[in-house]
């Protein structure tokens, strides 16, 4: 089941687009202009390693949301079917 579950979360970031509130672009744009501030004051093998940590941050999400997508797949598959009562 987990993999069924994996399988269509793959193909549900494949198709789908993220649309952002301009509440969470506002966000999103400053944390970008933060991170590029700090990131023009490193060397350039500080700048590896930011590099390689922001690589694994976004693995480390990816992990998390994926096992999000899967529980609440599961969630509403047993509310829908009644699974969750008594």
């Amino acid at each position: 089941m987990k993999n069924l579950l994996e399988d269509l979360w793959f193909s549900y970031l494949i198709e789908e687009r993220v649309v952002l509130s301009d509440s969470d672009r506002i966000i999103v744009q400053s944390s970008n202009e933060k991170r590029d501030k700090i990131y023009n004051t490193l060397s350039q093998e500080q700048k590896n390693d930011f590099d390689d940590y922001e690589v694994n941050s976004n693995d480390i999400c990816n992990i998390y949301e994926k096992e999000a997508f899967i529980k609440g797949v599961r969630f509403a598959v047993k509310f829908l079917t009644g699974a969750t009562q008594g």
